[in-house]
């Protein structure tokens, strides 16, 4: 469902200008994502990363509107990581979609605290345990093999 782009309903465009089209049924296990989809709300996303969410007196927000939202903060791989993991996605299995296998290991010690920011960030505790607990499992394997794996 993830890889394909049919029956998606909502656009988010990343830092790096790259366009994950989602559903809003998947994405909106977040309350951040489902403010932004539904009328009564307006999102932005202000300097610091700080989130910011105003409640609207009249109207649609934008968001829900466009069907698209903007994230021009986040880092755009630990964003769409994130996703994948809100898709379903195990955390392996996701780390194996993004990046080469020879790179996968070293690419998720840089990225976990990004994603586990990342879902804190947009109310997504479920996510936020299941990094913390790949990161305990990633640093025992790197303390294992060794740092230079």
């Amino acid at each position: 469902m993830y890889k394909s782009s049919e029956h998606c309903d909502l656009t988010l465009k990343l830092q790096d200008g790259r366009k994950l089209k989602v559903h809003k049924v998947v994405v909106s296990i977040s309350p951040f994502f489902q403010a932004a989809c539904t009328s009564g709300f307006r999102v932005s996303l202000v300097a610091s990363m700080s989130l910011s969410i105003r409640m609207l007196t009249h109207g649609m927000t934008k968001e829900s509107i466009e069907n698209l939202i903007k994230f021009p903060e986040d880092p755009s791989d630990a964003l769409e990581l994130l996703i994948m993991l809100l898709y379903g996605f195990t955390w392996a299995e996701a780390r194996d979609q993004m990046f080469p296998v020879s790179e996968s290991k070293k690419w998720g010690i840089v990225l976990l605290p990004q994603i586990h920011a990342l879902a804190t960030k947009y109310q997504v505790p479920g996510v936020a345990n299941q990094v913390i607990n790949v990161l305990k499992e990633t640093l025992n394997l790197f303390a294992e093999d060794g740092i230079n794996t």
